[in-house]
């Protein structure tokens, strides 16, 4: 795998924080799965996910899924607060090209990103 590499950037023209490095983790669910690139800086930790979770469970009708994507902000183990991804144009984490570059640490970061569920 490749070395822990990536980029967050916050903020408008000139971003008010960079982080460079990240670690990645995805898990499956039934009927979805979850993707996971955590950030860290000064005990905060940055989790940028995209998630998507089946809502229906009734034999022979569809599954109806949730899907969400955003970013957790975590301080130590509490959480601080979420923004969800409203862009209709915006892409969610690459799972294939995530796992090219990362090892999937099997385990999720955070289940904080449950809040974005309707």
């Amino acid at each position: 795998m490749g070395e822990n590499i990536g980029q967050y950037r916050y903020g408008s023209s000139k971003p008010e924080l960079v982080l460079n490095g990240a670690d990645y983790s995805y898990e499956m669910y039934s009927g979805g799965g979850e993707s996971q690139i955590a950030f860290a800086n000064r005990g905060y930790r940055y989790i940028v996910f995209s998630r998507m979770v089946r809502t229906n469970f009734s034999a022979g009708e569809p599954n109806y899924p949730a899907i969400s994507d955003g970013l957790i902000i975590l301080r130590g183990t509490k959480f601080i607060g979420m923004h969800l991804c409203g862009d209709a144009n915006g892409l969610p984490v690459q799972t294939g090209s995530a796992n090219a570059i990362w090892e999937n640490q099997q385990e999720l970061f955070t289940s904080e990103t449950d809040r974005a569920d309707p």
